[in-house]
């Protein structure tokens, strides 16, 4: 990746409709204008992309700011619409995971959820969020030291409003939590190893108790991520990263991994054997 300009391995631009699915991305990017996955809407709309199931691992990023999806549109452009990111994996790039415009414009209906974002040593931020409305969120993420110890976590910008909830945050330690311009709106996240920023309601703090911190993210038994999440997030998040439908007891958990049920409870009983009519 060595042309000078924006580029994605990936590359969206006035395209409408596309979904990237299950693909293993390593070691790719360069600079701040080479991203993994780019969505340019600079010159038309770009709308109705859902990017699911893929693994970035080892992104490149010499200028350490510039995300590994990109996603930017132009002031006067059309608007794009429906861009959904969810069940990625994110590990141990120098990177940003997500950058939403900041080139003017707006993209509606943004959603990021069931992702994992770990391990990462950029100096910007695990998300960048600038001009996202009401009608976007970030759900049942899992955030483990998604950025570099003298990044920021989360970075957002004026006029932003796009509510987090379900969400688990966990910051290296002394870490600063948020670049804040806009809005941060958080509901029901869950914090650990740093304090409950402003703007949060309904917090969860404590150890989500990973089954290993660093590289397995299921929740153990005791974690106080099971069933401390809201439902209101349910008609974007029907299942975890795993494909387990949620909620798995009648409240969800936090995060993205739902605290499964034993094997024999998920498993259908076998049909009943020597059963007689009796008339």
């Amino acid at each position: 990746m060595n042309n000078n300009q924006w580029a994605g391995i990936v590359d969206l631009s006035m395209g409408n409709y596309n979904k990237i699915y299950g693909n293993y991305f390593y070691s790719c990017g360069s600079d701040k204008y080479h991203h993994n996955i780019y969505i340019n809407s600079q010159w038309g709309t770009c709308s109705y992309i859902d990017i699911g199931w893929n693994e970035f691992d080892h992104s490149v990023n010499s200028d350490h700011y510039g995300g590994i999806i990109d996603m930017r549109t132009a002031s006067g452009t059309p608007y794009s619409n429906h861009i959904y990111v969810h069940d990625n994996y994110f590990h141990d790039g120098d990177d940003d995971a997500i950058y939403v415009s900041d080139e003017g414009g707006k993209i509606n209906n943004f959603y990021a959820y069931n992702n994992v974002i770990s391990n990462m040593t950029n100096t910007g931020a695990a998300l960048v969020l600038i001009q996202q409305d009401a009608n976007s969120g970030i759900y049942n993420n899992t955030f483990y030291y998604a950025a570099g110890a003298s990044g920021n976590f989360f970075a957002i910008g004026s006029g932003t409003v796009c509510p987090f909830k379900n969400n688990i945050i966990y910051p290296r330690t002394g870490q600063t939590l948020l670049e804040l311009v806009g809005t941060y709106n958080s509901d029901y996240d869950l914090y650990y190893n740093v304090s409950v920023p402003s703007g949060a309601t309904h917090a969860v703090t404590g150890d989500p108790k990973f089954v290993t911190n660093g590289s397995d993210f299921h929740l153990q038994s005791s974690s106080p991520a099971k069933d401390a999440g809201i439902s209101a997030v349910s008609s974007i998040v029907k299942k975890d990263y795993d494909g387990i439908s949620r909620p798995q007891n009648s409240v969800y958990d936090i995060g993205a991994f739902e605290y499964r049920l034993s094997t024999l409870d998920r498993t259908p009983s076998s049909p009943p054997i020597g059963l007689r009519i009796v008339n």
